[in-house]
C-alpha cells in the first residue's frame, strides 16, 4: 500500500516537473522570491530574530511576489515570448530573401566590359567555325557511305563471279560469303566499324558474328568493341569493285 502511494506521488511529481507550465511557474517563482531561497539555504538562523519561518512570514509575505507576479511571468513566457521569437525569425527570413533578390537583380543588370564583350564574341565565332567544320566533315563521310550503300544496293550479286575473260577470279573469302549469303551482313558490319571501334549491329545473329571473327574479318578491340582488319578491307574492296562493274 505504501509503495503504491509512493509510486503515485512520484508520478504526479514527475508530471508536474516535466510540464512546461509547472516548470516555467517554478522558475518564475524562484526568480521573484530569490530572497526567500537565499535566506533559507545561506543565512544562519543565529543572525535572525526568531526562526527563519517567522522572519519569512513577517518580511516576505507580499501576495504579488508570491502568486500574481510568478503567474503573470509564466503566461508571458509561454505565450508572448514564442510569438515574438517567431516574428523575429520571420522578419529575418524576409530581409534575407529581399537581400538575395536585390543582389541577383543588380548582378543580372551588370554590363560586361568592352574586353569581356570582345572575348565573348571571339569565343562564339570560334565555336561556330569549329562546329561548321565538324558538320561539313561528318556530312562528307555520311555522303560517301551513302553513295557506297546505294551502289551496293543497286548492283546485282551473282553466285558465279567471273572476270571479263570468263575466268573465275573471285577470292575464297568472297566465295564463302556468297555461299553463306553473308554479303549484306558483312557490308553492314564493315560500315558500322568504318569510323572506329564499335559493337556489332544488334540485328546480326550470334553465329554470323562468330563466323566473321573466326575468319579474321573483324578483331576485338576490348570489351564488346571490334575493328576492321586488313583482310576485311580487301574483301570489301573486292565486293565494291565487282558489284560496281558487274550489273
Amino acid at each position: 500500500m505504501i509503495d503504491e502511494i509512493k509510486k503515485s506521488i512520484n508520478s504526479i511529481f514527475e508530471e508536474r516537473v516535466s510540464s512546461p507550465f509547472y516548470g516555467t511557474l517554478i522558475t518564475s517563482w524562484l526568480i521573484w522570491n530569490w530572497k526567500i531561497v537565499y535566506l533559507t539555504f545561506f543565512v544562519d538562523q543565529d543572525k535572525l530574530k526568531g526562526t527563519k519561518i517567522d522572519f519569512i512570514m513577517n518580511n516576505y509575505n507580499d501576495i504579488w511576489d508570491l502568486i500574481y507576479f510568478p503567474l503573470i511571468s509564466t503566461v508571458i513566457l509561454l505565450t508572448v515570448i514564442p510569438f515574438l521569437t517567431n516574428g523575429a525569425y520571420w522578419l529575418d527570413l524576409k530581409f534575407t530573401t529581399w537581400r538575395i533578390n536585390q543582389k541577383n537583380d543588380i548582378e543580372g543588370k551588370k554590363l560586361l566590359t568592352l574586353e569581356q564583350s570582345i572575348k565573348l564574341r571571339s569565343d562564339l565565332r570560334e565555336l561556330e567555325e569549329n562546329f561548321e567544320k565538324l558538320l561539313e566533315r561528318k556530312n562528307g563521310e555520311i555522303q560517301l557511305l551513302q553513295n557506297q550503300l546505294n551502289e551496293l544496293n543497286n548492283s546485282k550479286t551473282k553466285q558465279d563471279i567471273i572476270d571479263f575473260n570468263g575466268e573465275e577470279t573471285a577470292s575464297g573469302d568472297y566465295k564463302a560469303l556468297i555461299e553463306k549469303n553473308l554479303i549484306e551482313d558483312f557490308v553492314k558490319c564493315y560500315k558500322v566499324f568504318y569510323n572506329g571501334a564499335s559493337p556489332f549491329p544488334e540485328d546480326i545473329a550470334e553465329e554470323k558474328r562468330e563466323f566473321f571473327i573466326v575468319n579474321g574479318y573483324f578483331r576485338s578491340s576490348g570489351s564488346k568493341y571490334f575493328v576492321i582488319t586488313e583482310k576485311a578491307r580487301n574483301i570489301y574492296a573486292e565486293i565494291f569493285n565487282r558489284n560496281y562493274v558487274v550489273n
